[in-house]
């Protein structure tokens, strides 16, 4: 199962829901529900190749957002409502309030450090926000890292002269702004982004790259946009824990959903 697959298709509808299926559709409602503090987790699904993560995945993308009745469908045609205690009544209580951002995101070889992992989390957000004719969102890093060009507090051609081994691939700094700008759209890699913010931090230039700075960022999107949640579905997450040195940034992040309805939804292999 892909993320191809699920576009041209209806295959989501054929998963039958088995008990690990409905655990973790229990425990994903009480984190959406917000009832208790001990309930505001993320979630982290773990399993061997080819258990049907990616598969439950997407499952649980098509039931947080699509149309109510195709849901209803789904729950009544796949499950058996009594042996899972009231299951839908609850799920459609959730539905039935404010909408809940999906954004689902797989593989993170190309992510080996704490910046790039904060990055792609923005632009998974605000490509998803965009496709749902969302636009309230306030600067991300990305945009950070551009207003500084375009303000003037510091020269993009006085960085190019200085650092001229890290853009071999270009041959003004012109280029380098138009990719820096091309970034922040749909499918666009974020490899100069973070290259410009790590080359701005060691000129002592402040960008706002920490995890305190995300969080804000994300309460004023779900605040903007009148959103119920956000579920980050990253799905392939098992080479980022391979690479990187540090996990701090990520339980950071992880521990949002104490504070606000972002929930970190991490799918690995370990």
């Amino acid at each position: 199962y892909s993320e191809e697959v699920d576009k041209d298709s209806e295959r989501w509808k054929q998963f039958i829901p088995h008990d690990n299926m409905i655990e973790l559709l229990q425990k994903l409602m009480r984190a959406l529900e917000r009832g208790s503090k001990d309930d505001e987790k993320p979630i982290w699904l773990t399993g061997a190749y080819g258990t049907g993560k990616t598969f439950a995945s997407f499952v649980i993308k098509h039931l947080l957002e699509d149309d109510i009745a195709e849901v209803e469908k789904y729950f009544k045609n796949s499950m058996n409502i009594e042996a899972i205690g009231g299951l839908w009544e609850k799920f459609k209580a959730i539905r039935s309030k404010k909408p809940i951002l999906v954004v689902y995101k797989s593989g993170s070889g190309h992510v080996d450090n704490p910046r790039r992992f904060l990055m792609e989390i923005q632009k998974g957000i605000t490509d998803e926000l965009r496709r749902h004719g969302y636009h309230q969102f306030s600067h991300t890093m990305v945009d950070d890292i551009i207003e500084k060009f375009d303000s003037g507090v510091i020269s993009l051609d006085n960085l190019f002269a200085k650092y001229r081994g890290e853009f071999l691939t270009f041959d003004e700094p012109r280029q380098v702004f138009e990719a820096l700008r091309n970034s922040t759209q749909n499918d666009n890699d974020l490899e100069i982004a973070e290259k410009l913010a790590k080359i701005l931090s060691e000129e002592g230039i402040y960008v706002n790259d920490d995890p305190s700075s995300v969080k804000k960022w994300l309460g004023d999107v779900i605040e903007r946009n009148d959103l119920g949640a956000i579920v980050f579905i990253w799905d392939e997450f098992t080479e980022y824990l391979n690479k990187s040195r540090s996990f701090d940034t990520v339980q950071e992040v992880a521990q949002y959903s104490a504070e606000i309805p972002f929930y970190l939804f991490l799918v690995t292999h370990r």
